[in-house]
């Protein structure tokens, strides 16, 4: 359904990270981008809001994800290699980067 003639309205959401779970965070913040909240939601269009959120360095994983997890991905050429980083020395450079990619 669409609303031709209304424009689009965004919103900021404020978002504390302070002792919460990356993956619980992630699914609380994510229908909130989509737009998923509005009653005017259409898969087709951009009408999320805009989300800020602060306390990043402050969010905590569950057990031993600080030293053994890998984050991964292959960029679909054939031939190239499998990339991956770890969690914890990427974390400590940019700790928003875990954010970027969970979500």
């Amino acid at each position: 359904m669409s609303f031709p003639g209304r424009a689009l309205q965004r919103a900021w959401h404020l978002v504390d990270a302070n002792n919460q779970t990356v993956g619980r965070l992630a699914t609380t913040v994510a229908p909130i981008l989509r737009g998923k909240h509005k009653p005017t939601y259409s898969p087709n269009q951009d009408i999320g809001d805009y989300v800020v959120i602060i306390n990043a360095d402050k969010v905590k994983f569950t057990g031993k994800k600080w030293q053994d997890k890998l984050y991964r991905w292959h960029t679909g050429y054939p031939g190239e290699y499998l990339h991956y980083f770890k969690l914890l020395p990427t974390f400590s450079a940019c700790c928003t980067m875990v954010f970027d990619i969970s979500l």
